[in-house]
């Protein structure tokens, strides 16, 4: 997927990133923090490392981007955490020119883990609001005292401690997470099936409105609509392989009968056709 990736980095004029100031020495850079920030991406946005030189941490606010790596295609969204470990070569990069939203670090030091991750987190508004916070005091000129400015930045460095090192989730969050990534997992697996949220909520092992409960803790949607996210991601996926496979075999691989319904609800999520999604690749 990846094998012939040359290092690129497009950043179009539409494009407005700002910076986290870290502290010298502080709580971040101690981690190996050498960068953080917002980005509104909009227009063209393309990073393209063939063998990344830094570890990174990437979550999409809004909107939805695309990540290339060994592993496949994937579609980044709302609520998704991108994970790239050193050395492991990906391009990530705006869908068609629409509208991305996100957060991210990136890392000058290894992390734990062997491959690309893409994980569900409730952390994002939370690490948005708090950079955001940081980053308007500093361009109006205001003043936050080094005492507060330094619980701001361990606070940071501790939300990114517990993205990169899952044994810092405490039990019951980690029970959820396990237990929802297994329902997924099954989902992934069938979704032609034309899913049911009791028959959801049976094989989780919770009640529904428990089921509905945790999926908006930390996925920000109720547990149908994350159905519906899973099935247009891997639609996307397919559709990305060309014309290949007709659009109504794609809908049907998806839990739709009706391709009018699908291309609907395509059109919905991505803001453009499943055949122009298709003819774009």
């Amino acid at each position: 997927m990846v094998k012939n990736i040359c290092e690129k980095y497009i950043i179009g004029p539409e494009c407005i990133e700002r910076l986290l100031p870290l502290i010298e020495a502080g709580p971040l850079s101690n981690l190996g923090v050498t960068g953080a920030g917002v980005s509104d991406l909009r227009g063209e946005y393309r990073i393209n490392r063939p063998h990344s030189r830094i570890s990174g941490v990437i979550g999409t606010l809004k909107g939805h981007g695309r990540l290339k790596s060994e592993e496949g295609t994937r579609i980044l969204s709302p609520g998704d955490l991108m994970i790239f470990p050193m050395s492991k070569p990906h391009c990530y990069e705006i869908i068609n020119g629409k509208f991305w939203k996100i957060v991210w670090f990136t890392i000058h030091r290894p992390i734990p883990f062997e491959s690309i991750r893409i994980v569900p987190s409730d952390q994002l508004t939370t690490l948005a609001a708090e950079y955001t916070a940081i980053i308007e005091e500093a361009a109006t000129g205001g003043y936050l005292s080094q005492e507060v400015r330094l619980a701001k930045e361990n606070y940071l460095a501790c939300l990114l401690r517990r993205i990169l090192h899952t044994e810092c989730i405490p039990g019951k969050d980690r029970h959820y997470q396990q237990q929802l990534r297994q329902l997924w997992s099954d989902v992934m697996k069938d979704l032609s099936h034309k899913w049911t949220l009791d028959e959801l909520a049976e094989r989780a092992g919770f009640s529904t409105v428990h089921l509905n409960r945790i999926c908006r803790r930390y996925y920000q949607c109720p547990v149908m609509r994350y159905i519906t996210r899973l099935r247009m991601t891997y639609a996307a996926q397919l559709l990305a392989q060309g014309n290949f496979i007709k659009v109504e075999t794609i809908a049907h691989r998806c839990g739709y009968d009706n391709p009018f319904a699908f291309s609907v609800a395509f059109k919905r999520h991505f803001g453009q056709s499943p055949r122009l999604s298709q003819i774009e690749g």
